[in-house]
């Protein structure tokens, strides 16, 4: 087969002129995405899809590739295959991101190269260029957006599946705190309301024994102190608490928020690259329960998991 960079079937000329679309969105996405890295220092994570996902849809692009003879969508679809496939290599960290940034601008860029041989004319180039300056502010602007909104989904999603509970016990508040009420909504609780409805209580099965367990942010009556407490449910008597984080009131409490997190493979901080992983931190936490995520608003997050061997909660970095 040979190859040049003449359109020699209808396909090649869609899959061009859709080029001239994607492919600046798809560049336009990762400028944001750099520029978002340059002005706050954190990288947007990288999403991949599941593995039995990869194989089907890297075997069609491979296929698209495979068939095509003009050169320029040969190689976009041949490096969209090996973007896919590389979220599931063993790479992290900085060398893992990088590599998913470029692999994209290439892909990118070729695509625009292979519409650019249609020829079609001023007002579809204008349409390509929109659409470019268009994805580059929405990428950075949409990065937390998204990220909160996909977790509060999950948190949603986990509390509207309730656990059987034998029987529900009354939550006893450790001695001086409250819980939370409506005038408390300020700062970040106001203004992320309509995102995050309760930023300070969820309710999953944190250590796996069927029983609905409660967290909450708890405040002190008296002085601007709170805390992060965990409350395991048990079949008879009160729940058992567990405290995870006290504050000494530095800062304001409606700049953090917890929500539940599913049972995943999840990306840390030190896999990030934001510092060198020690010892006993892994690149990837892989839970099999559902966690609490500590979070502050914009800012950095943390897992509590709980650890069976242990018997106890364990705290794990996500961002910084």
């Amino acid at each position: 087969m040979s190859f040049n960079f003449r359109l020699t079937s209808e396909k090649e000329q869609r899959l061009a002129k859709i080029g001239l679309i994607a492919g600046p969105a798809i560049m336009g996405s990762v400028v944001g995405g750099l520029l978002y890295y340059a002005a706050t220092g954190i990288r947007p994570a990288r999403s991949g899809m599941p593995l039995w996902w990869v194989v089907p849809i890297s075997a069609v692009m491979i296929g698209i590739a495979w068939g095509s003879r003009n050169l320029a969508l040969r190689l976009t679809f041949a490096v969209f295959a090996a973007t896919v496939i590389s979220v599931h290599l063993p790479v992290r960290g900085v060398a893992a991101w990088t590599m998913g940034e470029c692999t994209h601008l290439i892909v990118g860029g070729l695509w625009v190269l292979a519409g650019l041989q249609m020829v079609p004319g001023r007002k579809l180039h204008a349409v390509a260029v929109a659409v470019f300056l268009a994805m580059v502010p929405f990428r950075y602007w949409s990065i937390d957006n998204w990220y909160g909104l996909m977790r509060d989904a999950r948190a949603r999603a986990e509390l509207s599946n309730p656990i059987p509970t034998v029987l529900k016990a009354t939550v006893t508040l450790p001695n001086g705190y409250r819980f939370p009420t409506d005038a408390d909504y300020q700062g970040d609780w106001l203004e992320f309301r309509k995102q995050v409805p309760v930023p300070f209580h969820v309710e999953a099965d944190f250590n796996g024994d069927a029983l609905a367990d409660e967290a909450w942010i708890l405040l002190r009556r008296d002085d601007p102190r709170w805390g992060v407490f965990v409350f395991l449910g048990a079949q008879t008597g009160s729940p058992r608490m567990i405290t995870l984080e006290q504050v000494s009131g530095d800062g304001p409490v409606h700049r953090n928020g917890i929500s539940v997190v599913r049972p995943g493979r999840y990306e840390t901080a030190c896999g990030k690259g934001y510092w060198e992983c020690k010892v006993d931190e892994p690149e990837w936490l892989t839970l099999t329960l559902p966690a609490l995520d500590f979070f502050v608003y914009e800012s950095a997050n943390s897992y509590f998991w709980w650890d069976p061997r242990a018997n106890a909660f364990k705290r794990t970095w996500i961002s910084d």
